[in-house]
């Protein structure tokens, strides 16, 4: 269930609990929700562990950036290879530090993860996560 669903958005979810998520006083970055992106260079506006923790609660499905292909997948499918990047920031990622080690930008209001990387073979790697069978695409 989204945080959209439950009638509370992340922003209200932040507010209730005395966060800031540094949702204003900045150029919106992010393309679905016109709020900035959470980058390195934001450190005044880090959001608390337990905003992290509850969005990942709220949120069953990711949706990951790779080179500005969306890709909406389940967090439990990326569990199931722990010691990976994307396993690690399923499961370990529960810091605004821990996260930024993992991906290149976040949006917790959206429940996006960026990655500066070329997203062609991207697909290959998420049917490896979904199947357990390597099989990268020629190109």
């Amino acid at each position: 269930m989204s945080v959209a669903a439950l009638g509370m958005g992340l922003s209200g979810l932040a507010s209730t609990a005395g966060v800031d998520l540094g949702l204003s006083d900045g150029e919106p970055d992010s393309p679905h929700s016109n709020t900035p992106l959470l980058i390195p260079m934001s450190e005044s506006h880090v959001p608390d562990p337990f905003i992290i923790a509850k969005s990942r609660q709220l949120n069953k499905r990711v949706s990951l950036n790779v080179g500005g292909v969306r890709h909406e997948v389940m967090w439990k499918m990326l569990e199931t290879i722990p010691r990976s990047r994307l396993g690690r920031l399923a499961m370990q990622a529960t810091t605004h530090e821990k996260i930024l080690d993992l991906c290149d930008a976040y949006s917790l209001v959206d429940n996006e993860y960026f990655f500066d990387r070329h997203p062609r073979s991207f697909n290959s790697v998420l049917n490896f996560y979904r199947t357990g069978i390597e099989c990268f695409q020629n190109s």
